[in-house]
């Protein structure tokens, strides 16, 4: 009795922490600045690209439908894309039993930038779907709305079962990431869970408690992907 009583306060404690790393003195107005950053492209459908794969497959969104996507956008001459990689893999891993959840990389660079793509999926053993969306070609109108709204990198959408994007998600390294994917099987936009997740609201401890040992695995996985 007395052992869970201790198991018990040490989950209690750690969920305390928890609340208190996510409430770090955020205003209302910070709040609303990182909602709008998570809304982008919200409620828009997605189009049907058709992309290679590494070994030159062809590949379409609509391959996935009546799955949640979360797909990956970078470029080989962006640092901060590249040193998510190995946060991506144990992500993807942590989910590779879940079949309704599908991970995307696209690589949007210039044609010449081909071989580099193939040379940095080798390095860093990225697995899975990678595609290659090269820049300033004669793209069909699908793969031309990519190139349109991907403004900078890396840039993470949450795609919802239907094709419609559910909006951003936050850094790689955010501990609520797995809380917004797990909602986005349900179609809630990234912001809302946001918001739930950061002002620590019922529907958010409810997970959490469901959750525990998730998180926990989650947090081994960012420590060991920052060494």
């Amino acid at each position: 009795m007395k052992k869970i009583t201790l198991v018990l306060l040490s989950f209690v404690f750690h969920l305390i922490c928890i609340s208190q790393s996510i409430q770090t003195d955020i205003t209302q107005e910070k709040l609303e600045q990182f909602k709008r950053e998570y809304q982008y492209l919200q409620d828009v459908q997605t189009t049907d690209f058709l992309l290679k794969d590494k070994n030159k497959r062809t590949v379409r969104l609509n391959d996935f439908r009546d799955k949640v996507i979360i797909i990956d956008f970078w470029s080989t001459g962006c640092g901060a894309s590249i040193s998510d990689f190995p946060y991506l893999s144990k992500l993807q891993s942590f989910y590779k039993d879940t079949s309704k959840i599908i991970f995307i990389g696209i690589c949007i660079d210039l044609k010449k930038k081909k071989s580099e793509w193939k040379k940095l999926l080798v390095k860093h053993q990225m697995d899975g779907i990678q595609l290659f969306l090269p820049m300033k070609n004669n793209s069909t109108l699908e793969n031309r709305f990519y190139l349109d709204s991907i403004k900078s990198f890396p840039t993470y959408l949450l795609v919802s079962k239907s094709g419609m994007i559910l909006g951003k998600l936050p850094n790689t390294e955010s501990n609520l990431m797995p809380y917004i994917i797990d909602n986005g099987l349900n179609g809630k936009y990234t912001a809302n869970s946001f918001e739930e997740a950061i002002t620590f609201s019922d529907t958010f401890k409810k997970w959490f408690f469901a959750n525990y040992s998730k998180t926990v695995e989650l947090k081994k996985i960012i420590t060991k992907s920052e060494k």
